[in-house]
């Protein structure tokens, strides 16, 4: 692998030996996951591949890894999903959005958080002081510092009652 290094205010990659693979020419970076990195230049992100060609132009006010063939971006303060083409799959217009699990991703809107699919259309509306990724069908969620288990319906299978769930 390819491991991320700053000296002098820029960023590059090196591989094991110390040896640079990609030159010190990034404001910032990110690591490589799914053969890709978020590059900052120019105050703004973008993707290069291993090769240090830009095949994600610089166009995001901030950039995340790729999961599952998406990455979070951000435009204006608002995050939303972009294919590995660089193609904007869910418009950036949640405050905040997080990587999908078993095909749902955590999404916040306003002060509250919900779901939405791979379509961005929303399943669980944001109802939510803090809700955790779905896993194995049931997914952690917190209402008025209570928390208990939904699931993929949005149907409650544990109380929201606990002060603490694990």
């Amino acid at each position: 692998g390819l491991g991320a290094v700053k000296k002098d205010k820029t960023w590059g990659f090196i591989d094991i030996t110390g040896a640079y693979i990609i030159p010190l020419q990034y404001q910032k970076v990110h690591s490589f996951s799914e053969g890709l990195a978020p590059v900052k230049m120019n105050d703004k992100w973008g993707y290069i591949d291993k090769s240090n060609n830009l095949v994600i132009p610089c166009q995001f006010d901030n950039a995340f890894g790729f999961n599952n063939g998406l990455a979070i971006i951000e435009i204006k303060s608002k995050q939303g999903f972009i294919d590995k083409s660089g193609k904007i799959i869910i418009t950036p217009q949640y405050r905040k959005v997080y990587p999908f699990s078993e095909g749902m991703a955590v999404i916040k809107k306003g002060k509250k958080y919900g779901y939405i699919d791979k379509e961005g259309k929303i399943i669980i509306p944001c109802l939510y002081d803090w809700c955790e990724h779905f896993n194995k069908g049931t997914a952690i969620v917190e209402k008025s510092n209570k928390y208990g288990c939904i699931n993929k319906n949005g149907n409650i299978v544990i109380p929201i009652i606990y002060d603490e769930i694990n």
